[in-house]
């Protein structure tokens, strides 16, 4: 039996789901992760958009590594861990297993709209935000 979708928002979330399932060929850590620096450390399964490097902005500031949009859902987080989630968290982005991680940290942006997927630009960890 189908799972009832009542918003939008529940069938992204969904259709989030059902791609960590299947690039995780049923392990959710399968995939891309983003390993965030909070007490505890939390890793969550992710999807992104192409890696680019060594980009440079109109002012002249440049960073090493952008990554345009990466998504991962809100309910691998506690409540309190919820408001910690903001642009300048250090996190770590695994794009495969087996992979070196990517030392990157939270740029623009935030939760969408119904509140169950974050997405958010990454650059460089040693971009001066």
């Amino acid at each position: 039996m189908k799972p009832m979708i009542r918003s939008p928002y529940s069938a992204h979330t969904l259709g989030v789901q059902q791609v960590e399932t299947i690039l995780g060929s049923g392990n959710v850590l399968g995939m891309a992760t983003v390993t965030f620096q909070l007490r505890p450390a939390i890793t969550v399964p992710a999807t992104h958009t192409e890696i680019v490097g060594n980009w440079v902005l109109s002012g002249g500031q440049s960073s090493t590594t952008m990554i345009e949009r990466c998504e991962f859902r809100a309910s691998f987080f506690k409540a309190a861990q919820i408001a910690l989630i903001q642009k300048g968290l250090l996190c770590q982005l695994i794009i495969a297993p087996g992979m070196a991680p990517m030392n990157m940290q939270l740029w623009d942006g935030g939760l969408l709209a119904g509140g169950q997927i974050f997405r958010f630009m990454l650059v460089d960890a040693s971009y001066n935000v």
